[in-house]
């Protein structure tokens, strides 16, 4: 990120949330770093066990995914952004999607003046109508 920012060149990075294994402290720690490092972009995911993966193998056998939800994804009847997939025994699907808004917060609020900035200079990719377009659909409705 340090060599990207010499270098003006845009730093962005992508999480994935809710794997097999996943804790409070990985998550707060997620959360910890993006206060902490400057990036230009950030977004998160929920983690997706695709069928053919030694991933879906996993979750289907252990039991960690409701049929229903993986039919509906295997049919393009489920929003993949907004609803993890995967049961983990430690955290909630509520608290994951409660993660998930705290990371974008800590990203806007540890890049608040930039976009400000940025949107002003007219070199803002934040604040223009397909990015708002995309919060408003996979941020805005999480529940």
């Amino acid at each position: 990120i340090k060599a990207c920012k010499e270098l003006d060149l845009k730093a962005n990075a992508y999480f994935v949330l809710g794997m097999p294994g996943e804790t409070r402290e990985s998550l707060e720690n997620n959360i910890k770093l993006l206060k902490d490092v400057p990036l230009n972009g950030m977004i998160a995911f929920f983690e997706t066990p695709f069928p053919g993966t030694d991933l879906f193998k996993q979750v289907t056998e252990d039991n960690m995914v409701d049929r229903s939800d993986l039919d509906k994804f295997i049919k393009c009847d489920f929003n993949i952004y907004n609803k993890p997939l995967i049961k983990l025994g430690n955290i909630s699907f509520n608290e994951l999607i409660k993660y998930k808004n705290r990371m974008m917060l800590a990203w806007i609020r540890r890049n608040f003046f930039d976009l400000i900035w940025n949107i002003f200079r007219g070199k803002s990719d934040y604040f223009n109508v397909s990015f708002l377009s995309r919060f408003i659909r996979y941020y805005l409705p999480s529940k």
